[in-house]
């Protein structure tokens, strides 16, 4: 009889693991597009600043077209009003300035307190550090305890219903005739008893067959705590990209309001178009699309980064002793080579933003109409583009991280990272329950243990007004945590795949995760 060899889906590696070298530039054509399209963005951006003026905006207006509080040397028959910063309405109606009220407010407050919130900065992070730490020895039992309190609860559920279950059906059976909905109500209950039962068992039996995997997970958590051990500097790096974040919102919003401001102006030369209110709306959209775009790109800088890093360390025999200046490198490595892979990557997510945006008008839009049979197809649709730009970020994350290792292109390396996935489905599924586990209760003791201390002392204090900032620190230092995660998880994953442990093709991961 013929032998059948059984198939092997595991791809041969011929390059050696980790981020390796010889690199070549990948995606150009996308990052001379990314330019071509900043390149537009600032040519609006200059046509608007010389077109525009917030004061439109900003700044009140009589019925004469006056600025309060300007001189109006540039309009006909202007009038001086720099004593005059109000406008006044003789309608009767109260003028309602408290928004006005609540910005000073929140002012004052911010310059009282601006010096206890950088130092709840600055807690915040040393408390990162200790939790990071703490998780190496928490993470096994915290897991453990939450996967026991679900099916615990399970169970008390499925004797609660089956308590009411019971208590209906011993009422029923002492009536001769039960009304209709009694009876209902007893197999209602029984059917809840019944759902339960199934449920808890059907967790039970995942917990068994999982158990492996969940310890699996629970060990790259534990990973995740000694890479940050290994390269501490590696969560200040965010700051980068974020700053970019700040600049780049600040730029949006500010040129988004020059444009806003230019309808008055009759024609751009530089154009040869006559503008009015429709060009202004064309000119907006394209604004926002080039932020949306640009937002992706720096995230995917920021993943693509911290992914190399963690690679690095990662794939590394001596963990003890690791290159100089890891972080620096890996951003190097991206900056050089991968610029146009995450300029494709960024760019799908920008369209799927920006479908969506274009749904959310439309129904606001149609709001009034009573056209529900469009309503619900926009409601449909934007359902849909949410589900896809969930999964398009998620194919995004793990191909930045294959970018970042193997310095292959975006569709090579989004393919490499969902075969990867694939074969290690069950994996996934225990890593991803146990890492949100954790990172929600790291959002929650971190964001409640510094704002509540923070709030505490300033009570003491007497210092009042004050807003919990630091909890958008915490929220990317999280987020931060939840790359290195996948990137411990996939590298782990190819590791498994490349080796066997033996001394001729030893593993690169820690004698906790080879079991």
């Amino acid at each position: 009889m013929t032998r059948v060899t059984p198939i092997d889906n595991t791809p041969a590696y011929d390059k050696p693991p980790g981020p390796i070298g010889g690199r070549k530039c990948r995606d150009v054509f996308w990052l001379i597009l990314f330019g071509a399209y900043w390149a537009g963005m600032a040519i609006l951006a200059i046509l608007a600043i010389v077109n525009g003026n917030p004061n439109r905006i900003i700044v009140p207006r009589d019925s004469a077209g006056n600025f309060c509080g300007l001189k109006n040397a540039d309009l006909t028959n202007g009038r001086d009003l720099t004593s005059r910063p109000f406008i006044y309405s003789p309608s009767g109606q109260q003028h309602l300035d408290q928004g006005m009220d609540y910005a000073r407010i929140f002012i004052q407050d911010f310059m009282t307190t601006w010096q206890w919130m950088l130092g709840a900065l600055g807690a915040c992070v040393v408390v990162c550090f200790i939790w990071l730490f703490v998780l190496r020895f928490l993470a096994g039992p915290l897991t453990y305890l939450t996967l026991l309190a679900v099916e615990g609860g399970l169970g008390a559920l499925a004797w609660y219903t089956y308590g009411l279950w019971q208590t209906k059906k011993t009422a029923n059976a002492l009536v001769a005739s039960p009304s209709a909905a009694d009876t209902q109500s007893e197999q209602v209950n029984m059917g809840l008893f019944i759902a339960m039962c199934c449920l808890a068992g059907i967790f039970l039996l995942m917990m068994i067959a999982l158990r492996k995997r969940i310890r699996i997970a629970i060990q790259i958590i534990k990973e995740t705590s000694k890479a940050v051990g290994s390269m501490p500097l590696i969560v200040l790096f965010p700051l980068v990209p974020y700053v970019g974040i700040i600049v780049l919102t600040v730029y949006y919003v500010i040129i988004a309001i020059y444009i806003e401001t230019s309808n008055d102006v009759t024609s751009l030369s530089a154009l040869g178009v006559n503008q009015s209110i429709t060009y202004i709306k064309y000119f907006q959209w394209y604004h926002l699309f080039g932020f949306l775009w640009t937002l992706a790109f720096l995230v995917a800088i920021n993943q693509t980064t911290i992914a190399g890093a963690i690679a690095t360390w990662y794939w590394s025999r001596d963990k003890a002793h690791l290159p100089r200046f890891t972080v620096l490198k890996a951003f190097w490595r991206t900056i050089r080579y991968s610029l146009g892979s995450l300029a494709f990557g960024s760019l799908l997510i920008a369209i799927t933003q920006l479908i969506r945006i274009i749904l959310a008008y439309v129904q606001r839009q149609l709001r009034n109409t009573n056209n529900k049979v469009a309503m619900a197809i926009l409601t449909c649709l934007q359902c849909c583009f949410y589900c896809l730009e969930k999964f398009i970020k998620f194919l995004n994350k793990n191909a930045y991280i294959m970018i970042a290792v193997n310095g292959t292109s975006f569709c090579t390396s989004a393919r490499t990272a969902a075969e990867l996935l694939l074969r290690n489905a069950f994996r996934l599924v225990a890593v991803d329950f146990v890492s949100t586990f954790l990172l929600f209760l790291s959002k929650v003791v971190v964001a409640g243990g510094t704002a509540g201390g923070l709030y505490v002392l300033l009570n003491h204090t007497n210092t009042t007004g004050v807003t919990s900032t630091q909890a958008v620190w915490v929220v990317a230092l999280v987020v931060l945590v939840a790359a290195w995660m996948v990137t411990v998880f996939l590298s782990f994953c190819e590791d498994s795949e490349r080796n066997d442990g033996t001394p001729a093709r030893p593993y690169f991961m820690s004698e906790g995760l080879a079991f």
